[in-house]
């Protein structure tokens, strides 16, 4: 006979008198646990994590194990989890502890097995977000969007943010920064000076966030450099257009700038058709074989740099104050290499074309394409430079020059590659 599920007693005839057994019998339908969920989100390598099962009765559940979806291994035979009290009726509710530190991110089957049912629930293991080293960061205020930096371990593998006080979007992760990840933020109006927002960090290849406590500060004024003045070097051979920053050369600025930093940082990158070079970090106070930066008064820094260490020739050089918080941008020029002409002579020896023979010395000399005397006539170079045996890189390149000179000792004008107008040159012992 198939008892209905509810409460019995027992009872019987002994030597054909009645007898009834003391205390009642309980029986239960068992749960075919299809209901069962999961509440948590476990993180890889964060320990012994409790995962709560809700939406069944537990009461006959009698083992429980783990094996990763579509895979047939079980990685952990019997779990820690909390014994259902049997005396007590239907059990709800279900603890199980999960140790993560010998789990990767991924899915994950848990078997519940007991009373002859069996249920496989899916479980997601979560990876574990980035190494922060710098959190909280601080946000500006007063910025419409502004760029951010959260630096640590793994900030490769960030996809996608999101704040409750701020709206977070991560730049493409660059290489030559392995540690840092510049974020682009917008922060919403109600928030206060001093007041810390948690973020939720969505990693490559999983759909869920992991929760960031206490991941942002609402700061202070986003920092700004308000304008710049730049002093090239005297002396040079070659002339430098506007704009241009000449590579192998220092270069001077004075930047003016609203921080409230005590030693401001400065961040100089260089781009070129959309692609970005390492960027150069500088503190207030530092100096290198390249470039040096100083505090030079409230509000003030003194820039001193080879625009050749910065960049390849032909990138927009940009500058912006640095930190947690990054100031916009602001170009100081291009990078140029410019040859370094030392002196100029002309020779009796006849050319084609009613051409005359001269003699450049200097370096870098292979940049020259066209000579002339003046910016829009030139006449091609169809010599290669020499370098001397025992002169270091002192070059000497053979041109031609269409003689007479417009006056006595005219000054020359040289072409670089690839540009339509020519450079005047100033040259020392001209003969």
């Amino acid at each position: 006979m198939k008892a209905a599920p509810g409460r019995y007693q027992l009872a019987g005839r002994w030597d054909f008198e009645p007898v009834r057994v003391d205390g009642d019998i309980m029986i239960y339908a068992a749960d075919n646990l299809a209901g069962v969920k999961a509440q948590g989100a476990p993180v890889a390598g964060s320990g012994i994590v409790p995962l709560l099962l809700e939406g069944a009765d537990f009461q006959f559940v009698e083992r429980i194990n783990l094996r990763r979806n579509n895979g047939q291994q079980t990685l952990q035979q019997e779990l820690d989890w909390q014994t259902p009290a049997r005396d007590q009726g239907p059990q709800k509710t279900l603890l199980v502890e999960l140790d993560t530190d010998r789990l990767r991110a991924g899915n994950y089957l848990l078997a519940l097995n007991g009373a002859g049912q069996s249920r496989e629930l899916p479980v997601e293991i979560l990876p574990a977000p980035p190494q922060f080293e710098n959190l909280p960061v601080q946000v500006a205020y007063d910025a419409a969007e502004q760029q951010i930096v959260l630096r640590g371990r793994g900030v490769e593998r960030i996809q996608s943010l999101s704040s409750e006080g701020a709206s977070l979007r991560p730049a493409p992760f660059d290489f030559a920064r392995p540690n840092e990840r510049i974020i682009f933020a917008k922060l919403k109006p109600e928030w206060k000076t001093g007041a810390l927002l948690g973020m939720n960090v969505v990693l490559v290849g999983s759909g869920r966030g992991v929760p960031v406590l206490a991941a942002l500060q609402v700061g202070g004024a986003k920092p700004k450099i308000v304008s710049s003045k730049i002093s090239l070097p005297e002396n040079l051979s070659v002339a430098v257009k506007s704009g241009e920053l000449p590579a192998g050369s220092f270069v001077t600025a004075y930047l003016k700038v609203e921080t409230s930093d005590a030693k401001p940082v400065l961040r100089m990158q260089c781009a070129d058709s959309g692609k970005q070079y390492e960027a150069k970090q500088l503190v207030a106070g530092e100096k290198r074989d390249t470039a040096k930066l100083e505090m030079v008064g409230a509000g003030m820094l003194f820039l001193s740099f080879d625009p050749g260490a910065m960049g390849p020739a032909g990138c927009q050089l940009s500058a912006s104050l640095g930190g947690d918080v990054v100031s916009d941008a602001i170009v100081l020029g291009k990078v140029i290499r410019l040859p370094r002409i030392e002196n100029f002579a002309m020779t009796d020896e006849k050319l084609s074309g009613g051409n005359f023979a001269g003699i450049l010395r200097g370096f870098d000399l292979e940049l020259i394409e066209k000579t002339g005397w003046d910016l829009t006539k030139g006449v091609a170079v169809e010599s290669v430079p020499v370098t001397a045996a025992a002169s270091g890189q002192l070059q000497t390149l053979r041109i031609g020059l269409n003689w007479p000179s417009p006056t006595p000792k005219a000054p020359i004008y040289v072409w670089l590659r690839g540009e339509a107008d020519g450079r005047l040159v100033s040259v020392q012992g001209r003969i």
